[in-house]
């Protein structure tokens, strides 16, 4: 940089692991180089599988009650890491390195963090040996493409509009990211918070995927710049960060441009959190947002509102070029449904119903004769107390 109203962070996160009978401690080094130099420091995190993992133990006071392929690592038993697996939670407090340092987290704002970064579900599972469990997973997970239970000669058969799966706009991204009381470098930071526009035009709904959780690299390193301040609240205290993390070797380490390409940005090897950014986050959404616009394959989702850096252009291998602002349809992962309703009446026995517990995130089949059949989800089942039969109602499957 060459004038000293720019900051530029080169970051280094270290993390080494050791393990009790279920406590992990992750120490973090931080790096900084700039027109001034700020010596190295340390923080305690907790990645995202335990942090999961933990809550949900806390809530219901009992074990093994939180289950996710997609967040967990080996070091949790898993053969590879998942997909969403190497991320971290920290609070300002952590960054500050205080003595008695505290990550309030509540289930509501680590669900929205992770479904708005991610994508993700919720549902409630059973343990082999019948006990419940919280599986948190990737919306293909709970909307597979097996059949569940097959229905013949099913009656009153009807079709509706799921209007409550269109929308019009998004807004993606962070709820809080500028470096409070600060203006250096906010027009550079890529975290932000960002509204884009669906081509439907029909009804306006607006579809929110925002994280309270803050990934801002900048934030982050304002917040360790007031480290010295012991004695000394800050604005950012209480608040949680993330930040996203690579494996070199047997360590983790802060990911910054490995295997991506990065452009329109003060310095791409020091960006933080790329692989989380509004565009990237809305790619792995693109299954939700995608089966609201069944016939828009050619149309595209562009900005029509952003904070910060729009302008970044972010590339992660193998995947094709993408910049922030616009995303055309087609290039979304496939859609899960079609926004339609199924309604019908269907006398199920005790072998179907034991089918669908068997597989309860498979798909309903369902036909007025034995052929031709129509495929939905399961929205509800309701029995009717006196004709014995149940009145079905499904969201149809994209298969």
């Amino acid at each position: 940089m060459t004038t000293s109203d720019e900051i530029y962070i080169y970051a280094r996160l270290n993390v080494s692991v050791t393990t009790t009978a279920t406590v992990f401690d992750f120490t973090i080094d931080f790096d900084l180089e700039a027109d001034t130099k700020i010596a190295d420091s340390t923080a305690n995190t907790l990645p995202v599988f335990e942090t999961w993992q933990r809550l949900i133990r806390a809530v219901s006071g009992k074990a093994s009650t939180f289950k996710s392929d997609y967040y967990a690592r080996t070091e949790n038993g898993a053969a590879t890491d998942g997909v969403g697996s190497l991320r971290t939670f920290l609070s300002g407090e952590q960054i500050r390195g205080l003595a008695t340092p505290s990550l309030n987290v509540s289930v509501k704002e680590l669900f929205d963090s992770c479904r708005a970064i991610d994508g993700v579900g919720m549902g409630l599972e059973k343990n082999t040996d019948g006990s419940d469990r919280i599986a948190v997973e990737p919306l293909l997970y709970f909307y597979r493409n097996s059949k569940a239970l097959r229905l013949n000669f099913v009656q009153d058969i009807g079709e509706g509009v799921a209007a409550g799966y269109y929308y019009n706009e998004i807004e993606i991204g962070y709820t809080s990211w500028s470096n409070r009381g600060q203006q250096l470098n906010n027009l550079d930071e890529v975290n932000t918070k960002r509204n884009y526009v669906l081509p439907i035009t029909q009804l306006k709904k607006k579809l929110s995927l925002l994280s309270p959780y803050i990934a801002s690299g900048y934030s982050i390193e304002f917040v360790r710049r007031a480290a010295a301040k012991k004695t000394t609240d800050t604005e950012r205290d209480k608040d949680i960060f993330i930040v996203q993390l690579r494996r070199n070797a047997s360590v983790l380490v802060t990911e910054k441009n490995e295997g991506m390409t990065i452009s329109f940005v003060i310095d791409a090897a020091t960006i933080y959190n790329a692989r989380i950014s509004p565009m990237q986050n809305l790619l792995r959404n693109g299954s939700l947002i995608r089966s609201g616009l069944p016939n828009q394959l050619l149309k595209t989702i562009d900005m029509n509102q952003g904070e910060g850096n729009n302008a970044a252009f972010i590339t992660i291998s193998p995947a094709p070029l993408v910049q922030e602002t616009s995303v055309v349809v087609n290039a979304l992962p496939k859609p899960l449904w079609k926004p339609e309703f199924y309604e019908f009446m269907a006398a199920p026995n005790e072998d179907d119903w034991a089918a669908f517990e068997a597989n309860p995130y498979g798909y309903v089949e369902f036909s007025e004769s034995d052929r031709d059949y129509l495929k939905g989800y399961l929205i509800s089942a309701k029995k009717d107390s006196e004709s014995k039969r149940v009145k079905f109602k499904l969201l149809a499957a994209a298969l």
